[in-house]
């Protein structure tokens, strides 16, 4: 099949396995490399990672794991609960090592599908920090 073909049974794909294994209610961060149809998931709000201001995809990858983790976390203080990486972006965790690490040690793999995605479950951090982290924005001035 041609790459194109198989892509679009992997959108189709994520957006089976989304509906059926996360909340309807959900916000979801996708490394989306721009891709707008990765965040059409049968109603759930979904975002790019990374993003502009205006939550447009950002048009670049994160510079380091550095940047990468202080994005992911500016948007799940926004509200994100989960993010997701399609299959074709899998090498992001061999890239950003310590993003990788990062994910592993604060987060649960809320579902993982080799062929298909990670979803990391960026709620089920304890309330209190993201709660801290929304006032301290708010103080400097963040939503």
């Amino acid at each position: 099949r041609r790459a194109s073909e198989l892509y679009q049974l992997l959108v189709g794909r994520i957006r089976e396995v989304v509906r059926n294994a996360l909340p309807p209610e959900a916000t979801v961060i996708v490394v989306s490399k721009g891709d707008d149809e990765l965040l059409e998931l049968n109603g759930k709000k979904a975002w790019h990672f990374p993003q502009n201001r205006d939550g447009l995809y950002a048009g670049y990858h994160p510079a380091d794991s550095a940047e990468a983790i202080a994005h992911l976390e500016e948007l799940w203080a926004k509200g994100g609960d989960y993010l997701l990486f399609p299959s074709s972006a899998f090498w992001w965790l061999e890239h950003y090592k310590e993003f990788d690490q990062h994910l592993k040690s604060r987060y649960r793999v809320a579902l993982h599908e080799e062929e298909t995605c990670k979803i990391f479950a960026l709620g089920e951090v304890e309330t209190e920090r993201r709660d801290t982290v929304m006032q301290d924005n708010r103080a400097i001035g963040g939503n």
